[in-house]
């Protein structure tokens, strides 16, 4: 009697999952024997490519602005310190680290800097 009333549980949790997908839509997939399933619909999250190159060209004016305005050696400190830190901290560093577009980027803004 105890199984019975956990498979119930279990169903019941099944079809209220199943429920809920549901609710978010679904479309109707005709089956190879003519039989029409509904599935749900999968939500994506997509970023177009204008979004995502201006995001990498302001990280990148980001990273020379600082790399301009701190100097290279108080930067390289300060990457050195993230490093020592928390795994986030870590992806920061690692992230932040000078490459050659942010040092030619970071050139160009000291010029008009000083």
């Amino acid at each position: 009697m105890v199984n019975a009333h956990r498979l119930f549980k279990e169903r019941l949790h099944r079809l209220a999952r199943k429920h809920h997908a549901m609710g978010k839509g679904y479309v109707m997939r005709l089956m190879p024997d003519g039989l029409m399933v509904p599935e749900p619909v999968r939500l994506r999250i997509e970023l177009p490519y204008r979004v995502t190159t201006l995001l990498i060209v302001a990280l990148l004016v980001f990273k020379g602005f600082l790399i301009a305005s701190l100097g290279t050696q108080p930067y390289q400190d300060r990457l050195f310190t993230l490093d020592g830190g928390t795994l986030v901290e870590q992806a920061g560093a690692w992230i932040m680290q000078p490459d050659r577009i942010s040092v030619f980027i970071a050139d160009r803004i000291s010029l008009v800097l000083q």
